[in-house]
């Protein structure tokens, strides 16, 4: 998956979890089930949003070098 497909993923993930809790009303079941999406996507955000050259976390950057190693980031070239 590239860097572009994980950060669209998990923001739908994020979408996902936030409409479950606004459309969730009076069911604490489907509030609580929609936060835990959204927690989810915020998991899935800080496990994939790495530079792909020395894996370390991006943080909320999207520049065109990691601030870690300095090296570019290509966001689509899929990494095994």
């Amino acid at each position: 998956m590239t860097l572009k497909q994980k950060e669209l993923v998990s923001a739908a993930v994020l979408i996902a979890g936030l409409l479950l809790m606004l459309i969730g009303g009076e069911s604490i079941w489907v509030l609580l089930l929609g936060l835990a999406v959204a927690l989810g996507a915020v998991v899935l955000w800080k496990r994939w949003w790495r530079c792909p050259s020395c894996g370390q976390f991006l943080g909320r950057t999207k520049g065109q070098y990691c601030p870690h190693c300095g090296k570019e980031i290509d966001y689509d070239t899929k990494k095994s």
